[in-house]
Parts: structure tokens; sequence; C-alpha cells
């Protein structure tokens, strides 16, 4: 039978002790407890901080009293559930804490009369100072009687204490007052024990530290644990909003942004230590304690199968996980439980018991502090303590808990011991190298076989390199879908170790290929075939992290890109964003070659990643330069404007702004900062190469055009060259409120009739001089799509040229839809033109995709100018199903045909005659002559 509230409250020492005296708390009050608990917290706003030390001192006293017993009412009773009693505990935590610290500046001013002064200046508290609460304060899970862990930092530029009277010095007598009012100091009752050992060299500094010195100090001489600690750090009292400027700027020390996997031998290499040198488990001096039916003396919290260990789960993988995946960045363990099994980083089923059994542990471990309102968290040895125990927890009888429990920590056992197991000691892995390497080569496999030395590795952690040995063996012996044909093992195993050495020194990627061998399908074909993926990996080793877990790519998600505005610092946020960019380049390149996305999905990708990229490098500049609101809107040309994007694909971009909201001083401020954020390279190489020279303006003039600058241009300035770039353009970014005034602007550029011999003459001028100095001459067996005769250049130009003079006045200016009505319309106008003009004008946008089908393969691989044949096969075969053909000869007869249909349909499209020939060397180009008269018409 359950025990009642009564039972419980006399089988607690410290509760039956309360009762007797505050004689108005009873067991009555069960069922009602958090409604008490609200009241409590209320009622501590009428402390008066001002009305002395011993004042505030018993009104904190005799409140956390009350609170302890209505507290432990709830949790006895299981009122509230877990999460809801823990926010309580550490909600009421957070306000003594910080009543405690405003009464101790209070003291101190009464003895400086320079921080009297700064008292009165500032009523609702002193600048500069702020508390961190950690571990379970700053889980908000507090349980009951958890010390507090607190670290504390003053800001020197905004502490209003002279210098000469000591920063710091001050900051520490305040502390040191805090800790009097809220610490026992010899007295029974107390409000908090309170624990200051977690703030940095706590053995050689005072309790408050600069925070540029903190700064300094966790990001050159910090060691593991202060991860590990400060993963729950939360400001809970003093200067809130200074605390969380400094928390964000250690946030890169606490988070890795590259998987962390040295966090799990930190983490168990922490553990160890807790359990040699913690007084309650030091006499065991051994790595884990038995779990057996004697449960006596079992330490809740450090011992095996504990609440240590289930936090251990749970931080370790927040730190391997938590650079990457924003949702674990939590400080409680429950919600970091969760939030690893939505993640798909832990097991849902696991981590739902997990849950279960730390509510569990907690729950025993606060009965077990309840009895007699001590910080223990040992299962009592003797009958007497064991029944109440038992009493306070409404359990039947002991042998279902020891069973229960033994259950639980069996369960956390084994997978503590599964996540810390040491890797490579599984039997001896036998390593056979391909046969005939080169010298060199040889030389680097037997730095591989010493556990990869010669990257930095240290001692202790080349045995577990042993399986990264042997999966490259196997690798460079096995018959993978390249063919060992096309396999040069020793060039291999030469851009390998290019690779590994431009990696950081040291075993953090060396541990996770050891682990994941399978990255190395991720890694070794783009090395060896696609220079623009080498260039990637180089410039960004840490892309081998997105193939970990469910790190990859999810296109039906999107681009996560919220971790580079999270950085403070505008310089961070510009890596950030080179590094975003790369490692989705990189995944959407190894995605195609791989064959698992499609040519169109893969231009759309890359185009989306574009766009992204730019509404998110527009909104950093913009946040750098304090504005509201963009002051550009941006005009993307050519392949991003209609979305076929390929591999180094640069932007080509206008910027128009709209005078009635901004002025051009600052559009072009503005366009300049947005400029270099993008195009600037840095260390992880650019965002994007920009292309602004299709801008009215030109190369010499402002980045920017106003909307008023930019219709007069293109409807009186304009020449015809100018118009065939502006067909294929479309609003990409920025502004979104003058896209309706620019589709205006490019319908009537489109739509209105234009002198015929004008446009048959510009157009004409611009292709001779495309074919005089772009376009060169190749057979059909080398990969050169973009600037051979009739290639892709050519051909998107002649779909310009026949939009421009054949697309009717449409509202819908989309490229690909005046196409279409452009190739219609000239059939119906046309209908004499010769069949094979009709036949290749119908064809035209089959024609364009094939040649940028070819573009992407050559680009991807590297092989502009190269001969087909050295493509690798399984990169032929897809290249020639994406073509539409069965075989090499078939493609090379329907590049040859093609090239000589586009060449062929310019002339006729255009009418050009003989006469209007000999003419063009002299013709000048002017502006664009609109139609008048029965032209017009």
């Amino acid at each position: 039978m359950p025990s009642t509230a009564q039972q419980q409250i006399d089988a607690s020492n410290y509760l039956s002790g309360l009762v007797k005296k505050y004689p108005d708390l009873s067991a009555e009050h069960v069922g009602e407890a958090l409604t008490h608990l609200q009241q409590l917290c209320d009622s501590l706003a009428a402390i008066d901080t001002q009305a002395g030390l011993e004042s505030v001192t018993q009104a904190l006293i005799e409140t956390k009293a009350r609170f302890a017993f209505y507290w432990s009412l709830a949790d006895l009773s299981d009122e509230g559930g877990f999460s809801e009693r823990g926010a309580w505990q550490t909600r009421f935590a957070e306000l003594t804490i910080d009543i405690a610290l405003k009464c101790a500046w209070q003291q101190i001013g009464l003895k400086q009369v320079a921080v009297s002064r700064a008292l009165a200046e500032h009523p609702d508290g002193i600048p500069g100072l702020f508390v961190f609460g950690m571990g379970k304060l700053g889980g908000g899970d507090l349980n009951f009687s958890s010390d507090v862990d607190l670290v504390a930092y003053y800001d020197p530029e905004k502490l209003p204490i002279p210098e000469m009277l000591g920063k710091s010095y001050i900051c520490h007598q305040v502390l040191q007052k805090v800790t009097h009012i809220l610490g026992q100091n010899g007295r029974a009752d107390f409000i908090w024990r309170v624990d200051w050992r977690l703030r940095p060299n706590a053995s050689a500094t005072t309790l408050a530290m600069s925070t540029t010195a903190a700064e300094e100090y966790y990001y050159f001489r910090a060691s593991p644990w202060h991860r590990l600690a400060l993963m729950k750090a939360r400001v809970v009292a003093g200067d809130k909003h200074t605390g969380q400027l400094f928390l964000n700027a250690i946030t890169p020390f606490i988070w890795r942004q590259n998987l962390d996997y040295r966090a799990l031998d930190e983490l168990a290499e922490i553990k160890h230590r807790i359990n040699l040198e913690h007084p309650t488990l030091r006499v065991q001096r051994q790595w884990r304690e038995p779990i057996n039916e004697e449960i006596g003396g079992f330490n809740v919290k450090l011992g095996t199968g504990g609440i240590r260990e289930i936090e251990f789960i749970a931080n370790a993988l927040q730190l391997v996980w938590g650079g990457k995946q924003y949702p674990l960045r939590t400080p409680n363990t429950v919600e970091a439980l969760r939030e690893l099994a939505n993640l798909g980083q832990l097991d849902t089923e696991l981590a739902a018991e997990l849950v279960v059994v730390y509510q569990y542990l907690r729950r025993l471990e606060n009965a077990i502090q309840i009895y007699a309102n001590q910080h223990s968290h040992q299962v009592p040895r003797d009958a007497t303590h064991q029944q109440k125990l038992l009493i306070l927890l409404g359990e039947a009888d002991w042998s279902t808990l020891v069973s229960k429990l033994n259950q639980y920590r069996h369960l956390v056992s084994r997978h503590f011991e599964s996540l810390f197991a040491e890797q490579g000691k599984s039997g001896e892995i036998v390593v056979q190298w391909p046969e005939q390497l080169s010298d060199a080569a040889n030389e680097i496999v037997h730095g591989w076989e010493n556990g990869f030395n010669q990257y930095g590795v240290s001692i202790e952690m080349r045995h577990r390199l042993k399986p990264l040995a042997g999966a490259l063996a196997d690798y460079l012996t096995s018959e993978g879908e390249h063919g060992s044909e096309l396999l040069d093992a020793s060039a291999t195993v030469v851009r390998l170790h290019e690779f590994f050495r431009s990696l950081p020194m040291g075993e953090q990627y060396f541990r996770l290929l050891a682990e994941s061998p399978g990255l190395l399908e991720s890694i070794v074909p783009p090395l060896l075939y696609s220079p623009a993926m080498s260039t990637l990996l180089k410039q960004s080793p840490h892309i081998i992290d997105c193939f970990m877990g469910n790190m990859r790519l999810d296109l039906e998600v999107g681009f996560d890109s919220r971790y580079i505005r999270q950085a403070d610092q505008y310089e961070i946020r510009l890596e950030r964003m080179r590094r975003f960019v790369n490692e989705q380049l990189y995944q959407l390149y190894l995605m195609f070659m791989q064959g698992d996305l499609s040519v169109e999905s893969f231009q759309i990708s890359l185009t989306d990643l574009a766009e992204h990229t730019l509404d998110l490098a527009l909104r950093v500049v913009a946040e750098n330069m304090q504005l509201e609101e963009i002051p550009v809107t941006v005009l993307g040309m050519g392949k991003v404007a209609l979305r076929k994007m390929s591999p180094l694909s640069d932007l080509d971009l206008i910027f128009i702004f709209d005078p009635q909201k901004t002025d051009m001083a600052l559009a072009s401020k503005f366009v300049s900062r947005l400029q270099t954020a993008i195009a600037t390279p840095m260390r992880e190489g650019v965002v994007y190469e920009l292309d602004t020279r299709l801008r009215p303006s030109g190369r010499s003039g402002a980045p920017t055009v106003s909307i008023e600058s930019f219709a007069s241009h293109q409807l009186e300035r304009a020449h015809t060259w100018e118009h065939i770039a502006l067909v294929p353009s479309r609003v990409v970014g920025g502004d979104r409120s003058l896209e309706p005034a620019i589709e205006k602007i490019k319908k009537q550029v489109v739509g209105t009739a234009r002198d015929s011999e004008q446009l048959a003459m510009d157009a004409m001028k611009m292709w001779q001089r495309i074919s005089e100095h772009r376009v060169k001459d190749f057979d059909s067996d080398i990969m050169f799509s973009k600037l051979r005769p009739g290639g892709l250049m050519q051909t998107e130009y002649l779909a310009a040229c026949l939009v421009l003079s054949h697309a009717p006045l449409e509202d819908n200016v989309d490229f690909d839809h005046l196409l279409q009505l452009a190739i219609k319309v000239f059939a119906e106008q046309q209908a004499d033109a010769k069949p094979r003009l009709q036949k290749t004008l119908a064809k035209l946008p089959e024609i364009t995709q094939f040649w940028r089908i070819q573009q992407l393969w050559e680009r991807l691989l590297g092989l502009s100018e190269q001969p087909l044949d050295k493509l690798p096969k399984v990169y032929l075969k897809r290249l020639l199903r994406h073509s539409g053909v069965d075989s090499m000869a078939e493609l090379l007869s329907k590049k040859q045909r093609y090239s000589q249909q586009i060449v062929a349909a310019m002339d006729e499209l255009l009418q050009v005659d003989e006469s209007m020939m000999a003419a063009l060397p002299d013709w000048v180009e002017k502006n664009t002559q609109w139609a008048t008269g029965a032209e017009a018409e």
C-alpha cells in the first residue's frame, strides 16, 4: 500500500522537524504544494535588500525552509511532474541568489563610498558583474539538496567601480558576502550550499574573473572538463544582458563547429578521475564497481549505472554533435536525451528508457536527501534507514526496490560502456596493401601502419587507428564501382597523403575515419577525379563531418545555415558562410557524382543554395550596418536567373534601389560591403565569385542603380546586347517590393517591337565577336561545351535572340515560358521558314540542356579541353544516360549535329543576306531603336 503524506513526513527527520518549528506546515497541504511554491517565489519580491544582512538572511532562511517542505510534498507525491518540480527549485534558487547579490552590494556599499555612489546611480543592480549557474542549476533541474555551482565574471568596461579600488577585489568581496548569506557558515539552517570551484583556475584566482581574462583562459588554457561544465552554464543573477553577451562569446569554445570525437575520450577520463578521487569512491580504486544485490552504500549519483553516467552519455553525444545540431545545445539532461533521439543520434527507445531511469534515480536521490536534509547520494546500509527510504518512495519492499534499481543500473552501464569503449582492440587486423606500390607510396603506407604518426597523432591514439589502415588497404585493393583498372594505387596513396597533411594536426579526423571507414567512399573518388571537390576538401577538411550520422544534406528539409547568424562577430559570420557553402557544394557534387541526384535537381539545388546564401549574406551585411531593411533589390542574370547553375558558376548580379526608401550613397556602401563579404578570399576561399559588369554603368560606375535609372537606361539608352543579357533575368534577393516594377520593365523590353534591321545587325555583330574572340574549334571527342561552335554560349545566345525577336507582350516574363512562346510564334509567323530551322528552334530547350549537361560533368571532373575517354567508366556511363544516348559514338554524333544546327540556325533566324553581311564590319551599335508605324503594329 502506498505511503500517506503523514507517514512520509514522519519518516523524514528533516520534514518532521520543520512541522514542529512551523506549525502551519502539515500533510494536509499535499496536492496543493505547487500553489504554495508559487506564493513563496512571489513573496521574495517583498524582501528589502537594504534592511540589513541579518534581516535579509533570516527572511531567506525561513522562506527556504517552507519552500523545501512544500517541494518535498510535491516530489514525494509526484505532483506536477519531474521537469516542473526541477524548474520550481531552479527558479527559487535564481531568485534567492539574485537577492543575496543585491544585499551583498548594499553591504559593501556601507564601507565603500564609490560602491554606494554606484548603487545610487543603478538602483536596479550594478552593471558589469554577473553569475553563471552551472550543473543542475544551469540545467534548470535542481534536486532537493543540490549544491548551487556558481561562477562569476565582470566586464571591466561596464563595472562602475574605480580602478584604484580594484575591480576584482571589490567583486570578490561582494561574492564572499553572497556566500555568507546563502551558505551554512556553521548554521543549522541555510539557503544553499555554494560551490565556486568550477571557475577558471579556481585554486589561484579570486571569486570573480574579468571577462577578458576568462575568455583568454577558456580559449587557450582550459581543460576538457571546463567545456563539460560550461555546457550547462546559464546566467542566473546580476547583469544578465552582459552575462549573455559573454556566454555568446565563449560559445565557440563550448560547441566546436567540427565533430568532436575527442570528447568521448575526455569524458571517459573525467569519469575515471571522479571514481578515483571522490571521497566515497576512492576506496574502490577501480574503473567500474560491480552491480549486485547489496545496494547499500551505492552512490546514486557517481556509482556504476548511476545519474552521472546517464549525464555523461548525454553530454558526450552533445559535445560530439552539438556544434552542428543546435537543438542539442540544451543544459537540461532530459531535454538533451530527447533531442538526441529526435535527431537520430540516440536510439529512440533507448533514449526514452534513459529518461525513465534518470527520473527514477533523481527521485531516489531526493528521497535520500529529504530524510535529513544532507547532501548525500548513498543508499543507506542499515535496515532502519532503508525502511524509512521505502516509506518516502512509497515502495512496497526492499527486494522490489533492489530489483528495479539493478535493472536500471544494468541498462545504463551497458550503454555507458558501449559508448566509451576503446576502439580498435577487437582482434588483430591484417593489412594487405596493393602490390608494386611506388617507393613514395610505400613510405607513406608504412607511416599509416605505424598509426599515422606523420600527421601528429599521439602515441596513445595510434593503436586505435589500425582499422583505418585496414580500410584504406581494402579500398585500394578492391574492385569498387570505379574499377581497379582506373585506380592508380600509388597515385591514390599520394593524393590521400596530401589530403591528410591538410587536416589539423592530431588524431581528431583520423579517429573519425577509423570509426567510420565508409567515409572513404565520400573522400577518395573526389580527391582522384574532381579537382573542384578536391579544392573544397583542402579549403574545408571538416567537410567530412557532414557524412557522419544523419548530418548529410536533406534537400527536402533544405539548407540549415542558422549557426552562421548565431555568431556575434561579423568576421566569424563571414568565415562561417564560406564554410557553409563549401560543405553544401561538396555534398551536392557528391550526390550528383554518385547518381543520387538528377541533372535538373542538381541544377535547381545549386541555384537554391546560391539564393539561400545570397539572402543570408544580405541579412548579415544589413545587421553589420545596423539596417533594419535591406536597401537593394538583387536582379540575377544568366544561370542563377535560369535556375540552371553548374559547378564553379559565378553570380551575375545587378543591384537596384528605390530612391523613395534609400539614397545612392547608402545603397552603394551596402553593395560594396556585400561584395567584400561574398567575394573576398578568406581562409576557406570565397562564398561566390561575383560579376556585376552587366549593370548599366558597366565596370566603371557606381555598383548600384536606381529603379528610375534602370528603367530609363533599358528603354532609352541600352544596346541590343544588354537586352539580350536582360532576357534571362529575375529578382533573386533583397527588397522584393521593386520586383513588379522590374518585371514591367523587362516586359516592355521583351514585348515591344523593335527595329528589325538593327536587331539583326546588332545580334550578328555580337555573334561574330563571340565567334572570333571566344569560340574555339574542337573535335567532338573533346569535353568543351561552352565555347565551341554551336556550343552552350551560342545556343543560349540564340535562344535570347529568339525571345527578343518573337516573344509577345506577356505578363509572365519567366525565360523558359517566353522561349516556348517565341518558338510557337515563330512557327506561326514563319511557316515558310526552312524545315531545318523550324526543327532546330523547336528543340532549342533540349539542345541547351544537352550542352549544360556536358558542362556539368566537365567542370565537376575538371576535364575541359580533355578527351572524353579520360572519364572513369562509371562517370562516362552516367554522362551518356544524362545525354540521352547509349554509346560514346552516339554522344559524339549528337554533339556534332547540335553544333551544326545552332550555327546554321542563327543566320536563318535573323534572315541575314549578303548585303547585310557586307555591311557588318562597319556596323556601329547604337541605342535600341523601337519599331514605329506598321512595323510596330
